[in-house]
């Protein structure tokens, strides 16, 4: 009840959602004609995801890295003369050994892609790791990738049930020639994460 006026009242260019279910795909279809351009992999389970844009794709691509069962989307969007590489992260939560090692193998499957595309790249999504871990920081650096987040606060956005309590675990990282204008956590909208807001540009 909760997600959709916030996103009309938020309106965003560009628009990231995770856990997308059929359900969801139906319940959101009055905002589809702002954003005509959409790359949807439809999951009953946790690993849903939706790209939106009010702008064209160049290109898009459903990623399966360390053959693990969540997908990751990339979308290449053209706006005005530029191009932003996007991506929708969304690895599984680690309640045990077996999904902590397939976690952090797919942080470190990132390297050999991202080395072949081109600049402006903005990876965002639930990481399901906090940015404190040693995982996390070996991945911002072997894909000399930047955090939204530095210089800003805590931001934790889950759980939402223990509101200023809870961790970061949903990120934005950007590559060096993006500028992140305003980086914030938005409010309760139901779900246990809280959104996150950016607003951003193209550097040098």
């Amino acid at each position: 009840e909760k997600v959709l006026p916030y996103l009309q009242e938020q309106n965003p260019d560009v628009l990231v959602l995770l856990e997308y279910t059929s359900l969801w795909h139906k319940r959101l279809g009055t905002i589809y004609k702002d954003y005509p351009y959409r790359r949807v992999v439809l999951n009953e389970g946790y690993f849903g995801q939706m790209l939106a844009s009010k702008y064209p794709f160049q290109s898009t691509a459903c990623h399966w890295l360390a053959d693990c069962h969540a997908p990751t989307l990339e979308v290449q969007i053209r706006m005005d003369s530029q191009i932003l590489d996007l991506w929708a992260f969304h690895p599984p939560s680690p309640p045990n050994v077996r999904d902590l090692l397939i976690r952090d193998e797919i942080l470190r499957n990132w390297e050999s892609i991202l080395e072949e595309r081109p600049a402006h790249i903005l990876i965002v999504g639930d990481f399901n790791i906090t940015p404190f871990h040693p995982v996390f920081q070996d991945f911002l650096e072997a894909n000399e990738l930047q955090d939204s987040r530095k210089g800003r606060g805590y931001h934790a956005s889950w759980p939402t049930r223990w509101k200023n309590l809870g961790i970061p675990l949903d990120h934005a990282l950007h590559s060096a020639d993006i500028v992140i204008k305003k980086r914030v956590i938005g409010s309760d909208v139901g779900s246990d994460h809280y959104p996150l807001e950016l607003r951003w540009g193209f550097g040098t």
